[in-house]
This record gives C-alpha cells, structure tokens and sequence, in this order.
C-alpha cells in the first residue's frame, strides 16, 4: 500500500492510455488500484472532492462549497493522514484520479514509485476533448448538470465539474479546451521535477512489460501488455449518469410536489375544522 512506503503512482494524463496501465498493474499483482471509472458514486466520489477543493486554489475561489460537503467541510489543506485515509491505506497503484492533485500525492508518499508516459499532445488533446469536455461539458449532459443535478441525490456530475474546473482552470468549456494542452505539459513538467530520478519510469506506450517489470522489480508475465479504451466505457457511464440524475431529480420533485399537496388539503381541512 501507498502508506507502507512503497506503491506505485500512475501519473500519465486522462486519455493516455490509463486504463491499460491500471490492467498491467492488476496483472502484475496489484489487486487493489483505483482507476477514476471506480469512482463514479457519492460514496466514492465526496473524498475526492474533499482533496479538491483543499488542494486547488481556483476551486477554493471561483465556487461556493456545495451543500453536500459542508456539514464536513474539506481541511484548508490535506495532511498525510488525510492522504492515508484517501487512498494511502487502500490501494496499491493509483492512476487518472490521481492527476489532478498530483504534486500534493507525490509529496505524501516521497517513496512511491511514479511511472510517466505521454501521448502526442494533439491525438491526446482531440480524444480529452471529445471523450471528457464536450460530453460531459456541453449538450445534454451540461444542461442536465446545470438544472437537473442541484435536485437530484446524485452529486457525481457538480463533484467531477468543480474538480476538472479547479484544474484546468476553467469555468466553461471554450475555457477548458484554452487550458488543456497548457495544464498537460505543465503535470508533465512537474512530475519530472518533483519525482527524483530513481524513483521515476518516463514509458513509453508500445514498449510492453519489460521496462515496467525491470522498474518495479518484478517477472515478465507470459500474457501481451493490455490495450484497453476507456472511451466506451466513459461513454457509458455519462449515458447512465445523465439518466440517473434525470430521474432522481425528476423524483424529488414530484415527491415535493406531493407533499406540498398533501400538506394544502391538511391545512384546509383543518382551516374547516377550526372555522366552521
């Protein structure tokens, strides 16, 4: 685990190829990394939101703390035990969900063994544009997130806005895509700078296991190195999403509606009682 001074940060940027790594390390032994598509729920998503807003002064200054997270506020800033408790503790291998809070993770665990890898920035910046701001930041979904989420009890999409919004920061969409090649060579160059060197593997997707294995000091495994596309399941995920939040919202305003019905016919009745 992270918190026993090992374990691995999986630091190459969403849409790079996380997916394959997050199944390389489960084949190689790894039996618990998280991988953002873990994450899609309440649960799983308010301490990560939690680490956000204490990690990402845009955050903190262009939006209020959301109703769900203020009878627990976030801590000014997160200590190693509020890491620990977060994913120090639990996983082996941490990967995508880890990006936006990268330095703060690489300063808890000094000891972690880091892997990096790159895409070319232009293939890299259509399939993040594609796959992450315009489905969830425009169209359907962004209209869903804006008017339907406030009334629904699923909080996922205004939790993964805020958090990619204090990161990339950026409000809108237009101001996303602005951002986004900026905010990638700038994680690059970071990791690069804080990781020392030999706690540090820059791969290369397509050069399959061996140097990972030589790396983390473990065997070959006999079968090919996973290529996986979390495209469509990312895709999935926003279709279940949107009809969920749909549903949810849709719900609790019928049952206010109800409710406020019932209560009119209760206070006219006993208006009669008293009055007649």
């Amino acid at each position: 685990m992270l918190s026993d001074g090992g374990g691995v940060l999986l630091l190459g940027m969403p849409r790079t190829g996380t997916y394959s790594m997050t199944h390389a390390m489960r084949i190689l032994g790894h039996d618990h990394v998280l991988h953002e598509l873990d994450t899609v729920s309440n649960d799983s998503w308010i301490p990560w939101y939690r680490a956000a807003w204490a990690s990402l002064p845009y955050l903190r200054e262009n939006f209020q703390l959301p109703h769900f997270v203020r009878n627990n506020p976030p801590p000014e800033f997160f200590t190693r035990a509020d890491w620990d408790d977060l994913v120090g503790e639990k996983y082996q291998a941490v990967a995508d969900a880890s990006v936006p809070v990268a330095a703060e993770l690489i300063q808890a665990y000094p000891d972690a063994q880091v892997i990096l890898w790159e895409r070319d920035i232009d293939r890299w910046y259509e399939s993040f544009d594609r796959s992450i701001i315009t489905a969830f930041y425009t169209g359907w979904a962004n209209f869903v997130r804006k008017y339907f989420a406030p009334f629904s009890d699923y909080y996922w999409p205004i939790m993964h806005y805020h958090r990619n919004a204090g990161w990339l920061r950026a409000r809108t969409a237009e101001e996303m895509r602005a951002n986004a090649k900026r905010v990638y060579r700038e994680h690059n160059a970071t990791v690069r700078k804080m990781v020392r060197p030999d706690k540090l593997l820059e791969y290369r997707m397509g050069d399959g296991w061996q140097p990972i294995c030589e790396f983390l000091g473990c065997p070959v495994p006999k079968e090919p190195f996973p290529h996986l596309n979390d495209g469509k399941s990312l895709d999935g995920v926003r279709k279940k999403l949107v009809r969920d939040v749909v549903f949810s919202a849709l719900w609790n305003i019928l049952k206010h509606l109800l409710m406020l019905g019932v209560g009119g016919v209760t206070a006219a009745w006993i208006y009669r009682q008293i009055w007649s």
